[in-house]
This record gives structure tokens, sequence and C-alpha cells, in this order.
């Protein structure tokens, strides 16, 4: 397997644990804010997205678990990540629907604000993770 997979050393260096605790916090914020004013607004588009920001939160702690596991639970936790992230998309799809049937439009300022911040609140994360690229489907 070292062929294929990075091994990760049994202690993953303390700032990229310091980095996934920092991104975990901002998907678990924004998972807040997009939950709570998707319920004020009506708005299913940010309801759904702040279940893509639970997903996100959800990865990255599982991905703190992972760190200085053996290859095997290295391996379930990234399928476990996955079924998780097609769990949530199911979700969504199945919000949508009822939309379809019972929905109306939200305010259309309120939704281009909390886009903007989720913009924001992405683009950190990314420049927090983008020099930890490298590694097994745990890190990547």
């Amino acid at each position: 397997m070292a062929c294929c997979e990075p091994e990760l050393n049994h202690q993953a260096p303390a700032a990229y644990r310091n980095v996934l605790i920092a991104v975990l916090a901002i998907n678990l914020v924004m998972f807040a804010v997009e939950a709570a004013v998707g319920l004020f607004s009506g708005s299913r588009a940010l309801r759904a997205d702040g279940l893509d920001f639970l997903g996100d939160a959800a990865t990255y702690g599982i991905t703190l678990w992972a760190l200085g596991q053996s290859l095997t639970w290295r391996f379930r936790a990234a399928r476990i990540k996955g079924f998780s992230l097609l769990l949530l998309g199911l979700l969504v799809l199945a919000d949508s629907l009822v939309s379809l049937i019972t929905g109306a439009a939200p305010p259309g300022v309120m939704m281009s604000g909390i886009g903007a911040l989720a913009l924001v609140a992405n683009l950190t994360s990314l420049m927090l993770l983008v020099r930890y690229r490298q590694g097994d489907a745990n890190i990547r």
C-alpha cells in the first residue's frame, strides 16, 4: 500500500491538527448560521448549504480522529466520510423535492449576504488547508 497511499506519521504535525481544529470550528459556526437563517427565512438553499458545512465539519472531525490511526482505520474513516456525504446529499434532494410542492421564495438580500459569508468561510478554510493537500485520502 505504501506505493499508492503515502503513510502518515504516527504523530501528525501539531500545525496540521491546529488547522483542522480551526477549519472544524469555521464549518460548525457556518452550519449554525446557515441552518438558523435558513429556517428563519424559509430558504432551502441556505439549509442545504448549512448541511454541507455540517458534512464538512464531520469530515474534519473524522480526519482529526484518523490521524495516527492504522492504515485500516484510515481507510474506514475515508469510507465513512463518503457515505455521510452521500446521506447529506440525499437529505438535500428530499428537501428540494418538498420545496417543489410547498416552497416560497426567500428574501434575496438575506441569501446574498449569507452566501458572501459562506464564500469567505470557504476561502479561509481553503487558505488554511492548501499547504496540507498531500497525504492519504483523509488529508486530501
